[in-house]
């Protein structure tokens, strides 16, 4: 059973960058045309370290072995395709292929593989050197065109939001050593209340003691009084 896969699929577009590490340095010159496609993908292919056999038979059928999964058979191009829809400047193109000699299953056990391997299958042409591109020549050229600057970029916050996590940390340090320091001084404070109030309760009992004695020294003395009265 032939195996024919739509390389236009969003597995294959998230796997583009990945597919094509080993392949920046490939490109063709020539119009964007389906013709120059074609002659791009081919030496894409040949370029790929993990190819191991890609041979042309007759105009379309290819002899195409890889370490990517394991296959060893014929490849038909189904279709190419070319996109005047610009994206950046450039103009995408696609070859869809299928492995006419993959078993039933071969979908099911090595889809992951044969999804990298997808973006061997995509071109982009570019206007301003007239070549096709590979993916990751693609991927790099769109990476320098639009990125960020040092101002707008990601570290740059996560470095200004670390500093103000270390201000937060050291104000908060500096806040609780305050709050310490007024706890310390407040328990000082109402140490000394205490015994200032031990120490009134104390004269107040001494003087409720004095006050008492005199009672009854002033009772003694006129008992006394009294009796010398009786007696003269």
């Amino acid at each position: 059973k032939r195996i024919s896969i739509s390389l236009g699929s969003m597995t294959a577009l998230l796997s583009v960058g990945i597919a094509s590490l080993f392949l920046g340095g490939t490109s063709a010159h020539a119009a964007a045309d389906r013709a120059s496609l074609l002659a791009a993908w081919e030496e894409l292919q040949r370029a790929d370290p993990q190819v191991q056999v890609f041979e042309k038979l007759e105009p379309g059928l290819y002899q195409f072995q890889t370490d990517r999964f394991p296959y060893d058979g014929m490849l038909r191009v189904l279709n190419t395709s070319v996109d005047d829809r610009r994206s950046g400047g450039y103009v995408m193109g696609v070859v869809e292929v299928e492995l006419v000699d993959a078993p039933d299953d071969f979908f099911v056990k090595y889809g992951q593989s044969y999804s990298m391997w997808q973006g061997n299958n995509y071109a982009y042409y570019d206007p301003k050197t007239d070549v096709w591109k590979s993916s990751a020549e693609f991927t790099q050229d769109y990476a320098e065109d639009y990125s960020c600057p040092w101002y707008a970029s990601g570290k740059l916050w996560y470095g200004v939001l670390g500093f103000l996590v270390i201000l937060v940390l050291l104000l908060a340090r500096k806040a609780n050593t305050h709050i310490r320091e007024a706890m310390t001084a407040q328990k000082k404070v109402m140490a000394d209340h205490e015994k200032a109030v031990q120490r009134t309760e104390t004269a107040i009992a001494i003087s409720e003691r004095s006050l008492h004695i005199a009672e009854q020294q002033t009772k003694l003395l006129g008992e006394i009084l009294e009796e010398l009265r009786r007696s003269a």
